[in-house]
């Protein structure tokens, strides 16, 4: 019936397209394109041409195709998002790091200026000798120890906060 009716398009003077989809007993689902072009006599439109085509393997083509559209979106959706956790967890990563390098240099900063507090302290000036030159007397354990923990360099100093001993 929806042939005909289109064919009697095709009879008012309109070029008519259309698919349908067949099923028979031996031959399955089939997918037909149908063309009917008007071909005009002498009294008018008096004849229809038609043209068939199967069309079942590029329909089946286009679904498949569909389908691994929609797999790659799915999965490109996917690869972003996880993109994106990946920078979110970079940029904490990175956050940390910067936090904990401020946090050692603090430290270290803080641990270094004890030490040359405790320098200082330790010094103590004797009286001047005939000649005019100071004599300058170092408590010999506590400046050898601190001496040695700011020559080793910021790898041996990482007790906060320092504790040195001091003599007064």
């Amino acid at each position: 019936r929806r042939v005909l009716f289109r064919s009697d398009e095709c009879f008012r003077g309109r070029v008519v397209n259309f698919e349908v989809s067949l099923s028979g007993p031996t031959t399955g689902e089939k997918n037909l394109s149908l063309t009917f072009t008007p071909i005009e006599g002498p009294h008018g439109i008096d004849r229809v041409a038609g043209v068939v085509e199967d069309i079942t393997e590029r329909k089946r083509a286009e679904e498949e195709l569909r389908e691994a559209h929609q797999s790659l979106t799915l999965e490109l959706r996917e690869r972003t998002d996880a993109e994106q956790r990946v920078r979110a967890l970079s940029n904490r990563l990175i956050t940390a790091q910067e936090e904990e390098r401020r946090r050692i240099a603090r430290k270290l900063h803080d641990d270094l200026s004890q030490e040359i507090a405790a320098l200082s302290m330790n010094c103590t000036v004797g009286s001047v000798g005939a000649r005019g030159s100071a004599n300058v007397v170092f408590s010999s354990r506590t400046t050898d120890w601190s001496f040695s923990r700011v020559s080793k360099g910021p790898a041996n100093r990482s007790s906060l906060p320092c504790r040195v001993p001091i003599r007064i």
